[in-house]
């Protein structure tokens, strides 16, 4: 896997040491579901497969982060597409840099209402990675992203950030979606999934 790489490397966009909170919840809106919060840091993936490990595949992961270790998101977005599992970023929740790097791993990516997900380059200690990115590339394509969309991903400087929106979804990532309301997004079969207010 990755655990190996990230122990040799320097932090990308990751600014805090305080650790993602990492659980499981269960409530009448979205049911079962891990939920990740806060900022994505070493030991956050073996947290994850921890609480993942007793759940059945296909269970929904709801992202709240600004980001992190991309490492640490790279080894959390293998477990999530291995298991199948969906991930979603409920409104007005934000998933930005590392965070969206294991939105996109999910068998199904729901986005609802006044979600933010951003995306951008790497960086090392403020300054620009092209092995970063070229990481990024490699592990955004093992998930089955094409090189437009993964370029796409990654147009936008570290010191930016670049916000999907569906129609962009659509006409530029060419990814097929389908809008649902909030009672049935578990019914919604497509790669990304547009929750309606």
């Amino acid at each position: 896997m990755w655990k190996s790489m990230l122990i040799g490397c320097a932090v990308f966009a990751a600014t805090s040491t305080q650790a993602a909170n990492i659980e499981v919840r269960n409530d009448s809106a979205w049911g079962q579901r891990i939920v990740i919060i806060g900022p994505i840091v070493l030991g956050d993936a073996e947290k994850f497969q921890a609480v993942a490990t007793p759940l059945p595949d296909g269970t929904p992961v709801s992202l709240h982060s600004q980001g992190g270790l991309i490492f640490t998101a790279f080894n959390i977005g293998t477990t999530v597409q291995q298991r199948h599992f969906k991930t979603i970023v409920t409104g007005p929740s934000t998933c930005v840099s590392a965070c969206s790097l294991i939105w996109l791993s999910g068998d199904h990516m729901v986005v609802a209402q006044g979600a933010r997900i951003g995306f951008h380059r790497t960086n090392v200690a403020g300054k620009p990675s092209k092995y970063g990115d070229g990481r990024v590339r490699y592990y955004l394509a093992r998930l089955g992203w094409g090189p437009t969309q993964i370029n796409w991903f990654l147009k936008t400087p570290h010191t930016g950030m670049h916000f999907l929106n569906i129609k962009e979804a659509r006409d530029v990532l060419h990814i097929r979606f389908d809008t649902v309301d909030r009672g049935s997004w578990r019914s919604c079969d497509m790669k990304f999934c547009w929750l309606a207010p």
